[in-house]
């Protein structure tokens, strides 16, 4: 009797300490605290990350991984781990500190600032500025080199040199050798690089006739001039940029930018003024975009190189071509056609083309049957390009060597592709070289392969086909770089999600065979999955030497918090944070329920922590497209930007149901309202506990458009909310965006994807806008949009507005100056989110309404 007791006076303090939590207020962003960045040792012994909130510094924390060790400092700008020795170097506010990891010592260098490492970490120098000089420090021994004269200070990658820059002067310290020289005086140095080995250097300088380019290399008694603006091989009307400068990565070439001034072409009408811009149909770009398309200023930037053995400067972009990516190379680079790529699907001279140039020769091959090509890529050994061809569906290779091409999957049996707006036909997954080019890891919807450039090879399916048997969507974690450098039979690592129940795991797979992956490994929970992660800073991370690795896991109601783990099977924690138990907050289930007898709807809906059935709640539908995998994803509590910040109107007493929205082509509009509908209608007629008078919309951009549909073809809404969206696809087709250029392709085939333009099927675009239906509206509505809004014209919402009030409709048209399509400047957002939650309240809490309402 008496446990019985016991048990019953517990159940009720926590029923009572449930009721007593506070819900969320406006303010509790200020001092919400969030996991910011984190990083783990080489050796996996140690891990760090930052933490805090917005009203303090944040905090760094440091932990021991393999024996009990913590360690917190204030106001730390930045950390770095040395590369050996179980060093932390940190800059803080007060100075620069070094921590011995394994003795706790802490040596601090007050006042310093500016440090400075190489580029391939710290093995024992550190270079940092304090009372006006620089100071070169040996972390282990402790000892110091002070070079008063000295503004700026340079480490080469390795650590083994360093460069010492004045007002006049270059001074070059090989730090192995022991020497010391000036290689350079004269002029500022500007742009100052070493090559890869750190063994050569460049650096720009600026004189009465422009830039000049100065080269060093190691024996060298002095830094030569290397390129010039007086040089015979610059032409009339081009001249050295002062641009930064790379080495290639073997060093034998040196990449630099020459400028263009592009002049107007010869009027010969003397009678047209100045003042006149003529726009004709034969034009491949639009006036307008002349303004803004860094590609038609007029001045042009064309990437360069000189081979620094034969000084043979060879031009790699023009005015017809440029480079498709910025990556330095030694043999070949990539080169693509200028097009407007806006106009090629319907434009059949702005199609795209491929070239191969070969950087040394200056030769220039077209790779014609890349013409289709989608992600197409040169491999990191430059022996391949790859490329996925949308027509064929299959991806293809070609080899440098012998011009041949092979069909690297034909025989792979599943598909590689989804279609996409408007039937695109698009890869799941980007090209993934590995071991620098002797295989490709690419992805189908569920499981990963790995293929062979030469066919030599069969391709591997190295998830073993488990993916597509249960449901489960196989990503990699690791980015292309990472994955390069991974040897063949060595491991990647891939994430996993179940479509069903969408949860999530990682998982350690070894390249060149098929794995048996143990699925047991997913979990209800978030911890990585491409897509679903925003924030670069929080991705999974591996210890250089050590099989450790350092990654974050939270669910709805737990805040994420830091994790390690060798095998991604057991884990161990780092973090504790958790600033919602204090707090009434929510929990989050996943409802399906039938549309048609094809198709089902899928959508998360969130309840309050301490939600009673036996009362009724009022709830909010907010959408974009689809949001169901983020069914673990914590959501922390923001201002709005524009959107709806779901935490705090759970905490407050409102249902949130978001629905995956999946348009059909030429209906936007209507496959957003027959979702939103039948599960609007599902829910409140399957749970009593939800008021079907009282139940809201709220939609940003996309969601925006999606909301301003839905409220003039449905009147079981009692409140709706739109921010930024289009209401007029007539005029928006017809309208130019934020650089000048035609909106027509976002309509026809972008993300609202009529399929068609207005005059082949103009009811259809008139059946999907808004604005068109404008009379059928008997939802209140509140309207946020800006003028400086650079994605979705002003003039949209201000049409619907106009014709609204026309119509005395009750309508809100709230508009911040100086602020775009998401607001930007805090106090903005912390009013919007204040009249928007006032809004709501009022129509769906029945509170009183607001003087601004009413006036």
């Amino acid at each position: 009797m008496h446990f019985l007791r016991t048990i019953i006076l517990i159940i009720s303090c926590i029923s009572i300490t449930l009721a007593q939590k506070p819900t969320l207020d406006n303010g509790v962003y200020k001092t919400w605290d969030e996991i910011k960045f984190y990083e783990i040792s080489n050796n996996g012994k140690y891990a760090y990350y930052y933490y805090g909130t917005e009203n303090s510094s944040f905090k760094l924390m440091v932990n021991g991984l393999e024996r009990p060790y913590k360690r917190e400092f204030e106001a730390a700008d930045r950390a770095i781990f040395s590369n050996i020795n179980n060093k932390l170097i940190i800059s803080t506010s007060q100075g620069i500190c070094i921590l011995n990891l394994e003795t706790d010592l802490l040596h601090t260098i007050k006042e310093a600032t500016d440090l400075k490492y190489p580029r391939d970490g710290i093995d024992s120098l550190i270079a940092y500025k304090v009372n006006n000089q620089m100071v070169v420090k040996n972390i282990i021994t402790l000892e110091e080199n002070h070079y008063k004269n000295a503004h700026r200070i340079y480490f080469n990658n390795q650590g083994s040199a360093i460069a010492l820059l004045n007002d006049s002067s270059f001074q070059l310290i090989n730090l192995i050798q022991n020497t010391d020289r000036i290689i350079y005086r004269g002029l500022p140095v500007e742009n100052l690089l070493f090559s890869e080995d750190g063994k050569s250097l460049a650096f720009t300088i600026r004189n009465n006739n422009g830039i000049d380019i100065m080269y060093y290399k190691d024996r060298m008694d002095s830094a030569i001039c290397l390129v010039s603006s007086r040089n015979n091989f610059i032409k009339h009307g081009y001249f050295l940029g002062d641009d930064a400068l790379e080495f290639s990565p073997d060093g034998s070439l040196l990449y630099f930018k020459l400028l263009k001034t592009q002049l107007d072409p010869e009027i010969k009408e003397a009678t047209i003024p100045a003042n006149i811009n003529i726009w004709s149909y034969k034009d491949c770009f639009l006036k307008s975009q002349k303004t803004f398309d860094a590609s038609l200023e007029n001045i042009k930037k064309y990437t360069t190189v000189i081979n620094l053995s034969n000084r043979l400067v060879t031009q790699l972009e023009n005015s017809d071509t440029f480079l498709l990516d910025r990556t330095v190379r030694n043999n070949y680079q990539l080169l693509r056609n200028y097009t407007n790529s806006d106009d090629s699907y319907w434009n059949e001279k702005e199609k795209t083309m491929y070239g191969l140039l070969d950087i040394r020769g200056g030769q220039k091959k077209v790779i014609s049957a890349a013409a289709n090509s989608k992600n197409i890529s040169l491999s990191p050994n430059e022996l391949f390009v790859a490329w996925f061809d949308s027509q064929s569906k299959n991806y293809y290779c070609y080899e440098i060597k012998t011009g041949l091409i092979r069909n690297l999957t034909k025989d792979i049996g599943v598909p590689l592709f989804y279609k996409a707006r408007a039937s695109e036909i698009n890869p799941f997954d980007r090209i993934n070289w590995l071991d620098n080019g002797r295989f490709i890891v690419i992805c189908d919807k569920y499981d990963v392969w790995q293929v062979d450039p030469l066919n030599i090879k069969n391709p591997v399916c190295l998830t073993g086909g488990i993916g597509r048997r249960l449901g489960i969507t196989f990503k990699l974690v690791s980015n292309p770089r990472e994955i390069a450098k991974t040897a063949n039979e060595d491991s990647l690592v891939i994430a996993g999600l179940n479509e069903t129940t969408k949860f999530n795991g990682l998982f350690k797979i070894k390249t060149g065979e098929t794995n048996d992956i143990d699925t047991t490994g997913l979990e209800p929970c978030l911890y990585y999955y491409p897509g679903i992660f925003y924030e670069n800073n929080l991705e999974v991370k591996k210890a250089r030497y050590s099989n450790m690795y350092i990654l974050t896991k939270q669910t709805a109601t737990q805040s994420p918090n830091i994790i390690v783990t060798k095998d991604f099977k057991k884990i161990f924690y780092i973090s504790n944070l958790a600033p919602q138990k204090k707090y009434n907050w929510m929990t989050a289930t996943l409802v399906r329920w039938k549309i048609s007898p094809n198709f089902t709807g899928t959508g998360i809906l969130y309840k309050p922590e301490n939600f009673d059935s036996t009362k009724r709640y009022p709830i909010i539908f907010h959408y974009y497209e689809t949001k169901s995998t983020e069914l673990f994803k914590f959501q922390a509590p923001k201002l709005s930007v524009g959107d709806l910040k779901i935490a705090w109107y759970v905490s407050n007493g409102y249902l949130v149901f978001v629905p995956d929205i999946i348009h059909s082509t030429g209906q936007p509009g209507l496959s957003a309202l027959n979702i939103v509908v039948s599960c609007a209608n599902y829910l409140s007629k399957t749970y009593s506990w939800i008021d079907s008078t009282k139940m809201g919309l709220q939609g940003h951009s996309y969601g925006g458009y999606e909301t301003n549909f839905i409220t003039t073809h449905s009147n079981i809404f009692a409140a709706a909310q739109s921010s930024s969206g289009v209401t007029n696809l007539i005029s928006m087709f017809g309208s130019l965006d934020a650089v000048g250029k035609s909106r027509a392709a976002f309509v026809e085939i972008g993300q609202i994807n009529m399929g068609v333009p207005p005059w082949q099927n103009m009811s259809l675009y008139i059946e999907n806008s808004p604005i068109f239906s404008v009379d059928k509206i008997t939802t209140p509505l509140l309207i946020m949009h800006n003028a400086d809004d650079k994605a979705v014209p002003f003039s949209q919402s201000l049409e619907f507005y106009l014709s609204l009030r026309r119509l005395k409709k009750p309508v809100w048209l709230i508009q911040y100056d100086g602020e775009g399509h998401v607001l930007g400047n805090t106090q903005t957002a912390l009013d919007f989110t204040i009249r928007q939650q006032q809004f709501f309240d009022h129509y769906l809490k029945n509170k009183q309404s607001e003087f601004w309402m009413n006036n």
